[in-house]
């Protein structure tokens, strides 16, 4: 990640999760910015996520959108549970807990 961005921690479903926001990652004119989100899995590193299988997600918006949500850690806990609902995410989190014998 950048230096400038705003960086939190989160645990959700017993993973620990690395989120970076900047919200002034580069102009889009008239006085406007573009933001840029990060998503990572930390611990356990690179654990699916509902939202990405390979543990990491970027993600772009303005910031008035994500002052909507209340800030990073509000967007991302809502995408997380809104995505864990969905039957793509429920029969992976099944079959990764189911042990493979071959």
């Amino acid at each position: 990640m950048k230096d400038d961005y705003i960086r939190e921690e989160i645990t959700w479903d017993g993973i620990t999760i690395e989120i970076g926001w900047s919200p002034e990652y580069f102009s889009i004119g008239n006085g406007k910015t573009m933001g840029h989100l990060e998503v990572r899995s930390i611990a356990p590193d690179r654990e699916p996520l509902p939202m990405t299988e390979t543990g990491y997600r970027s993600h772009w918006m303005t910031p008035e959108e994500m002052n909507e949500y209340g800030g990073p850690q509000n967007f991302v806990e809502a995408w997380i549970d809104h995505e864990a609902q969905t039957p793509a995410w429920m029969e992976a989190k099944t079959k990764r807990a189911q042990l493979e014998l071959f």
